[in-house]
């Protein structure tokens, strides 16, 4: 399953999902909320962004 992206209303800007992808697909926008972006398809669907998400 692909991550389609994470709810930026309840992001709080912690940046586990982005340490922890290992396809490097999360960054932070201007506003300190995390932003998922995978033009390419290198999303695997691990889960790992979901697991650590507070």
């Amino acid at each position: 399953m692909k991550i389609l992206s994470i709810n930026n209303k309840k992001c709080n800007g912690c940046g586990l999902c982005i340490a922890e992808c290992t396809a490097n697909l999360f960054s932070m926008n201007g506003t300190k909320k995390a932003v998922h972006s995978d033009p390419v398809g290198w999303c695997t669907g691990c889960g790992h962004c979901i697991a650590v998400c507070p």
